[in-house]
C-alpha cells in the first residue's frame, strides 16, 4: 500500500470515528446528508478505485476492502450511498462513448458529483421500466420501487432492457444503460422515500419516468443480458467486507461492554468472535481475490465462496445478536447499534441476492439450526 493510499485511510478512519459513527443512529432516522458524503469524499475514500489519470488513486483490493469495512462498521447508511456512488462511476469511466466520458468522469471519479443507479428490478422475471431507442435518443418509460441516493445525486444511472429495437437479434435481450441528470430531465416522479425495516437513512425513493426523453450522449452501454447479469452477479458470490465491518464494529462494542462492566463471559464472546472473524475474513478474501485473477478457478470455487458468504452472514447475525443480549433491556431503544447492526445485516442479506447466494444462505441457517 502507497503513502497516498495509507493517508486516504488514515483520513477515513478519523472521520468515521468523529464524524460518522456518532451520529449514526441520527443518519439512520433522517438520511444521510450531503455534509457527511463531502465528509467521506474530502479523504480521498471514494476515489480509492478509479484510474489515476481521471483523479483517482487505482488502489488495490485490500485497500478498497479496508475502506468498505471503516465505513459500513461507522455507518452503514453511508457506506450504502458511497458504494451506489461507486457503480455507476465505473460503467461511466468504461464507456465508448466519449461525449458522456468527457463531461462526467472526472466529476464522478473526483466525487464533485455524486451518483445513483437503479438496475436491481432486472433481476426480476417482469419488468416495469423498459427502454426504447428513437430517432432523437432513448425513452424511458415505467417505475421502479427504489434508487438510492436519489435526492443528493447529480446523475443516476438507469439500466433496463431495450425494447423493440431493430439492432437486436429476435431471441436477443438487451439492456440499456443510461446516465439521466434527474433535476433537468421532464417526466420525472420521485417519492415519497419508502420507509424501510432497515437502512432508512439511505434515501430510496420511489422513481416513475413517463415516456422521459434522453439524448444519445446519455447511452453509457448496450449490454446482452447474460454479459449484464455476469457483471452485476460477479460481487453475490463473495462474501461482503460490509459485513465483517458491521460485525468488526459489533465485536469492538461487545469488548468495550466486557471491560466497563468487567463481565468477563462478554469479553470471553468478544475474543472468541475476534478469532472467529479473522479466520472466515482471510478465507473469504483469499478466494475472492484468486476468483478476480483467474476466472476458472473463481468458477471451480464458486460453491465454496458462496458457502463463505453465507457463513459470513450467519456469524453476523451470531454476534449482533450476542451484542443485544450483552446490552440487555437498552438494547430495545430506538438508537440502539445492537439491534441497528441486525437489521443492517439483514439488509445486506437480500440486497443483490442472486437465487445461488439465497440457496447457500438457507444452507447455511438450516444446517446450523440442525446442529442444536
Amino acid at each position: 500500500m502507497n503513502a497516498d493510499t495509507a493517508g486516504v485511510l488514515a483520513r477515513l478512519n478519523d472521520v468515521c470515528d468523529q464524524v460518522l459513527a456518532p451520529r449514526a443512529a441520527a443518519t439512520d432516522r433522517e438520511g444521510v446528508t450531503a455534509e457527511q458524503l463531502q465528509a467521506v469524499a474530502a479523504t480521498g475514500a471514494l476515489s480509492l478505485p478509479f484510474p489515476t489519470e481521471l483523479g483517482g488513486l487505482a488502489a488495490d483490493a485490500d485497500a478498497i476492502r479496508q475502506s468498505t469495512e471503516l465505513l459500513a462498521g461507522a455507518c452503514a447508511n453511508t457506506w450504502f450511498a458511497v458504494a451506489q456512488h461507486r457503480t455507476p462511476t465505473t460503467w461511466v469511466i468504461q464507456s465508448s462513448n466519449t461525449a458522456l466520458t468527457d463531461k462526467w468522469s472526472e466529476p464522478l471519479v473526483r466525487a464533485t458529483s455524486l451518483s445513483s443507479i437503479s438496475f436491481s428490478h432486472l433481476r426480476r422475471p417482469q419488468q416495469k421500466l423498459t427502454i426504447r431507442r428513437v430517432t432523437d435518443g432513448y425513452v424511458l418509460d415505467g417505475s421502479v420501487d427504489w434508487v438510492t441516493n436519489w435526492p443528493l445525486s447529480a446523475v443516476c444511472l438507469v439500466q433496463a432492457l431495450l425494447v423493440n429495437d431493430a439492432h437486436s437479434g429476435p431471441d436477443e435481450e438487451l439492456v440499456a444503460s443510461v446516465l439521466i441528470e434527474p433535476q433537468q430531465a421532464a417526466g420525472i416522479t420521485a417519492g415519497p422515500p419508502r420507509p424501510l425495516a432497515a437502512m432508512n437513512g439511505t434515501h430510496s425513493w420511489p422513481v416513475t419516468f413517463d415516456r422521459v426523453l434522453v439524448s444519445p450522449d446519455a447511452l453509457v452501454a448496450i449490454t446482452p443480458k447474460p454479459v449484464w447479469l455476469t457483471r452485476a452477479n460477479q460481487a453475490a458470490d463473495d462474501a461482503h467486507p460490509a459485513v465483517f465491518g458491521i460485525s468488526q464494529a459489533a465485536i469492538n462494542d461487545l469488548s468495550e461492554l466486557g471491560e466497563v462492566t468487567g463481565q468477563r463471559p462478554i469479553q470471553r464472546a468478544a475474543d472468541q468472535f475476534a478469532t472467529e472473524l479473522e479466520d472466515l475474513r482471510g478465507q473469504s478474501y483469499a478466494l475472492a481475490d484468486q476468483a478476480a485473477a483467474d476466472p476458472q478457478e473463481g468458477e471451480r470455487t464458486r460453491g465454496q465462496r458462496l458457502r463463505l458468504r453465507a457463513a459470513a452472514f450467519g456469524f453476523g447475525m451470531r454476534v449482533a445478536s450476542a451484542q443485544v443480549a450483552a446490552t440487555g433491556g437498552a438494547a430495545i431503544s430506538a438508537d440502539s447499534a445492537a439491534m441497528r447492526r441486525l437489521g443492517q445485516l439483514g439488509f445486506l442479506m437480500v440486497q443483490g441476492q442472486t437465487r445461488d447466494s439465497r440457496a447457500a444462505t438457507l444452507a447455511d441457517l438450516t444446517q446450523s439450526a440442525a446442529t442444536l
